[in-house]
């Protein structure tokens, strides 16, 4: 920043001949406000015009009028002569005219700024402005600066303003960012303010505006987390991965995370389409043809995405990175959520060196050609059996499946047992148990309840805790709960309800209305207790067998 404005400084003040000097730089950048305080700095008597807005040669005419009649170049002039500028709307005065009369001695001490060239009205063309700035160089022997974004000149007005500007301008400087100037730079956190400049720094971010909105964002983040006390190493991968989302949301108001998901996952299947055709490996069959043509109008309809792809090449969109994107997009925040999420990672930080060895275990058992089967069965069986209750907190359990069964090819160890035993500690220290499956659980659970395994289910079941002799009001407050906070329902209130016997829900139907009002009102929103629906149709059709009930029943079906 300092040779810029020492470029500057050469160019208006040493030298104050008349030119033209064009600023450029991005959007949001800083070069309105760098210009703003340099001339304040330097006390130039400068003339300063935003073209946005502007419909006419006369409206910019006018502003700059304006403006240097209250300079002190001007105040001898503006003291015999023009002492109504202030009211030339009203009066009708020419500000053309105005201007001609003045000498040109008059404008040597200024430096007339027009910022916002590429926002120029459709009412004014391109030569016509050149023209104008043209004239207040020569005839006025002016200094003017012009401040623009050239990559954002509307494409119309492109071929006329490469022309002019090679005729016109005589000095480009190219404006980049100085972090300095983002708000309270002193005050970046410095929980995230390392990662915040290394990526600002690594795609030469320029717009100002843009970083100070992700701060805004990152710090909102962490006021959510109330008064947890941070690790620098844990929160890396979140904060570098909401500084990727955030930087694309704000630069590029981008919010369709899912159809770029679509698209990266589109490219690795082209990709693979490619390789395979190359090795003469790709199946021919229309089936195969049809979905290649499809992938290949996908990715041409979308390649405006392909941006996104530099800023968001390490993006998975597993849960934590939608987590990320609906706090953006939405701004739903799931506190329970991120505390698991660091908690897991503090875990993982601290038992890394347990990682490492199961990782150069299985590695071995790959690469080594001197390590055999048998040896690795006997290494394999005796670290997980030494660590079965945090393995599965460090390692996916598929990848632990895949291993046993290699080894169980010519091991006589009992595997099964004691993969068992390692899912039973897994989840007897599994903080979400007691919530089902729609929130975002670890992959670890989730691949548990997917096999379903039947000793592991009722281990399960014996974990959770729930009423087991329920009244009529507990019942129906679960289901208010569930319907009207939108909230997810807990297994144990799952339970409460689908562990409910037929007689009891039978007994609520004839002793409570309220319990009958929820249960009829609402019977197609109570998708959590399918059990206990099932249950409610038995008791229908009993009670519709009862001629003293089947009028009330039939009316309640209608």
């Amino acid at each position: 920043m300092k040779k810029f404005k020492s470029k500057l400084l050469n160019l208006l003040k040493k030298d104050t001949k008349p030119k033209v000097v064009a600023i450029k730089g991005e959007w949001g950048s800083g070069k309105s406000t760098f210009w703003k305080k340099f001339v304040k700095e330097e006390s130039y008597n400068n003339a300063y015009i935003s073209l946005y807005g502007l419909n006419s040669i006369k409206d910019i005419e006018n502003s700059i009028l304006l403006q240097i009649s209250e300079l002190n170049v001007m105040e001898d002039f503006v003291e015999r002569k023009l002492k109504f500028l202030h009211d030339i709307q009203i009066l009708g005065v020419n500000a053309k005219a105005v201007l001609s009369s003045l000498k040109p001695s008059t404008f040597k001490k200024l430096v007339i700024c027009l910022d916002d060239f590429e926002r120029l009205s459709n009412k004014i063309s391109v030569n016509e402005l050149f023209g104008f700035i043209a004239d207040l160089k020569e005839n006025r022997e002016c200094r003017v600066v012009i401040i623009l974004n050239e990559e954002k000149i509307p494409q119309k007005n492109r071929e006329d303003f490469d022309i002019q500007k090679e005729k016109v301008i005589d000095y480009e400087l190219f404006f980049k960012t100085d972090l300095n100037n983002i708000n309270n730079i002193d005050k970046v956190n410095s929980l995230y303010k390392e990662y915040l400049f290394d990526f600002v720094k690594k795609f030469e971010v320029q717009n100002i505006r843009t970083i100070n909105k992700m701060i805004f964002f990152l710090d909102d983040f962490i006021s959510k987390l109330g008064d947890n006390s941070f690790d620098t190493k844990v929160m890396k991968n979140i904060f570098q991965k909401m500084i990727e989302a955030s930087f694309v949301y704000y630069q590029f108001n981008f919010k369709d995370f899912e159809l770029f998901q679509e698209y990266k996952n589109k490219q690795v299947s082209d990709t693979w389409h490619n390789i395979l055709k190359e090795k003469n490996q790709l199946k021919t069959d229309e089936k195969t043809i049809l979905e290649v043509e499809k992938t290949k109008k996908f990715l041409d309809k979308n390649k405006e995405l392909q941006i996104y792809k530099k800023y968001l090449e390490n993006f998975k969109f597993e849960n934590l990175e939608k987590h990320i994107i609906g706090f953006i997009t939405k701004h739903e925040f799931d506190i329970n959520f991120v505390n698991d999420y660091i908690e897991n990672e503090k875990y993982n930080l601290n038992h890394n060196d347990l990682r490492s060895q199961i990782n150069n275990i299985i590695d071995k058992s790959k690469y080594d050609f001197n390590y055999p089967l048998e040896k690795y069965d006997s290494d394999f069986f005796s670290f997980l059996s030494k660590y079965k209750k945090k393995i599965l907190k460090l390692k996916n359990l598929e990848t632990i499946k895949m291993e046993i069964e290699k080894c169980k090819k010519i091991s006589k160890n009992d595997y099964d047992s004691l993969l068992i035993e390692m899912q039973k500690s897994y989840l007897k220290d599994y903080r979400y148990i007691d919530f089902h499956g729609n929130i975002n659980h670890d992959t670890n659970y989730d691949q548990i309840i997917k096999e379903n395994n039947q000793e592991i289910m009722e281990y399960l079941e014996s974990l959770i805790k729930y009423n087991k002799n329920p009244t009529a009001k507990e019942i129906i407050e679960i289901f208010e709960k569930a319907i009207n906070t939108q909230k997810v329902t807990p297994i144990s209130e799952e339970n409460t309800v689908n562990k409910l016997s037929e007689v009891k829900i039978k007994e609520f139907i004839l002793s409570n209305q309220e319990f009958v009002k929820i249960v009829f009102d609402d019977f197609n929103r109570h998708n959590n207790f399918l059990e206990f629906k099932e249950k409610l149709t038995n008791v229908f059709d009993d009670l519709k067998s009862d001629e003293k009930y089947r009028f009330k029943i039939k009316n309640l079906m209608e």
